[in-house]
C-alpha cells in the first residue's frame, strides 16, 4: 500500500537521535531541546518557545493562557471543517465555539460570514492542509480582537512575506509523523508576549512557575506537557533538512496540480490560496465533483493506494454535536474531497501511478 504519508528520514538523518540515546538524557532534559528552540527563535524571532509532547498539548496550552487572560471571552470563533484536536481543548476549558463554515475556494474558515455577532470574541485560525489564511489583513480588519493559530497543518507556510503563526497573539504547531518536519509525536507553544509564556509554561510543567524559589513547589494544577530530549533530536535532524524537505514538497504538488488541471480541469478542483499567503505543502488535496468519498476509497484501496478524506463538519462529533451551525460547504468538501500521497521521497513512478489512477476513477465517473 502506497501510505498517504511517511517521514522523511534520509541516511544520517538521526544521527542526532542516536546521539541523544548514548547520552542517557532521554526524557525531558538534555542539550537537543535547547538546540531546537534555538533554530525555531530564528525562524520565528521570538524566545518564548514551549516544546510539547503533542500539537493537541500545545493547542491545550494556548486554550489555557487565552482563558487566564481573556477571563470573560468565553466565546470562540472557529472554522467548521477541520481536525478535532482544534476544538477540544478550547472545549475542555469551557469555552463556547461559534463555528463558521467553510469557503469552497480555500477549504479554509469563510472569513467574509465573521459578521457584527462574533465581533469582540476571540478567533482561532487553522490553515487546513497547509493552506495559509491571511491573519494579517484579518487583524486589520477585526483590531483589537484576539487572534490565535492552530498552525499544526501551516508551518513552512507564510502570510504577506511573515512566518505562519507569527501575527497571532499565540500559535501552536505539530511534529506528528506525517507533519512535514517530525519528531514522532511533539509540537510547540509560540508567543511573543511574556505573561502569555510565563502562565503557558506554568501549566506545560505541573503547575510549578519558571522562576519557582523550591523545587516540586506547585503553584497550580498543570500537565506534564514536556517534550523528550530524543524527540528534540529528531526534530533538530529534520530542521536541518526543512529546506530540503519543502523542496521535494513543492515538486510533488506541483506534479499533481498540472497534471489534473490537464486532463480533468472542469471535474475537480483544488484548495486555493488566498492572496498573500504560501502554502505549507502540508498534504496534496483535491475535489472530484459528483463524487462521494468512501467509494473513492474503496477503488482506491483496490490498488494500493492509501488515501485520507477531508475533516468532516463538526456537527459530525458525537461530542460536538448540538452545536448549531452552517456546514454546507464543510459537507461539499467531506464528501469530494480526497487527499492523496505526498511525502516527499515520493519517487515520480509511484506518482505517476497515483495520477494515472486518479484520472481512471474520474473517467469511471464520468460513464455513470
Amino acid at each position: 500500500m502506497i501510505p498517504v504519508y511517511k517521514p522523511y528520514f534520509p541516511k544520517g538523518a538521526l544521527r542526532y537521535a542516536h546521539d541523544a540515546l548514548a547520552s542517557t538524557w532521554v526524557s525531558s532534559k538534555g542539550k537537543y531541546l535547547n538546540k531546537v528552540k534555538e533554530k525555531l527563535a530564528e525562524i520565528w524571532g521570538t524566545e518564548y518557545i514551549i516544546l510539547t509532547n503533542s500539537g493537541t498539548a500545545a493547542n491545550h496550552l494556548m486554550a489555557r493562557t487565552l482563558k487566564k487572560r481573556y477571563i470573560e471571552r468565553r466565546n470562540l470563533v472557529v472554522p467548521n471543517n477541520v481536525y478535532v484536536a482544534a476544538w477540544n481543548p478550547f472545549v475542555m476549558e469551557g469555552y463556547i465555539l461559534n463555528p463558521i463554515d467553510a469557503f469552497k475556494e480555500t477549504w479554509n474558515i469563510d472569513y467574509e460570514k465573521i459578521g457584527e455577532e462574533h465581533w469582540g470574541k476571540a478567533i482561532l485560525i487553522v490553515h487546513n492542509l497547509g493552506n495559509i489564511v491571511n491573519v494579517p489583513l484579518l487583524r486589520r480588519k477585526y483590531p483589537n480582537t484576539p487572534f490565535i493559530e492552530d498552525n499544526c497543518e501551516g508551518f513552512g507556510g507564510s502570510y504577506e512575506g511573515k512566518p505562519s503563526g507569527t501575527a497571532s497573539d499565540m500559535f501552536t504547531v505539530s511534529f506528528f509523523g506525517n507533519k512535514n518536519l517530525t519528531s514522532g509525536e511533539g509540537g510547540a507553544f509560540v508567543t511573543y508576549d511574556e505573561e502569555f509564556y510565563l502562565e503557558a509554561y506554568k501549566f506545560w510543567g505541573q503547575g510549578m512557575r519558571l522562576e519557582a524559589r523550591t523545587r516540586f513547589i506547585h503553584d497550580d494544577i498543570g500537565h506534564n506537557y514536556r517534550m523528550t530530549n530524543v524527540e528534540a533530536a529528531i526534530l533538530y535532524g529534520q530542521l536541518e533538512l526543512m529546506d530540503e524537505i519543502q523542496e521535494k514538497k513543492r515538486i510533488i504538488f506541483d506534479r499533481y496540480a498540472s497534471k489534473f488541471i490537464t486532463y480533468m480541469e472542469d471535474l475537480v478542483y483544488f484548495p486555493l490560496p488566498s492572496p498573500g499567503t504560501k502554502s505549507s505543502d502540508w498534504m496534496f488535496a483535491m475535489g472530484i465533483k459528483e463524487s462521494e468519498y468512501y467509494i473513492a476509497k474503496k477503488f482506491f484501496d483496490s490498488h494500493g493506494i492509501e488515501t485520507r478524506p477531508m475533516f468532516y463538519p463538526i456537527t459530525r462529533h458525537g461530542h460536538l454535536r448540538e452545536i448549531r451551525c452552517e456546514t454546507e460547504v464543510a459537507k461539499i468538501l467531506s464528501k469530494e474531497g480526497i487527499i492523496l500521497p505526498s511525502y516527499p521521497s515520493l519517487r515520480e513512478d509511484t506518482q505517476d501511478y497515483i495520477m494515472k489512477k486518479v484520472i481512471e476513477y474520474v473517467g469511471e465517473l464520468t460513464l455513470l
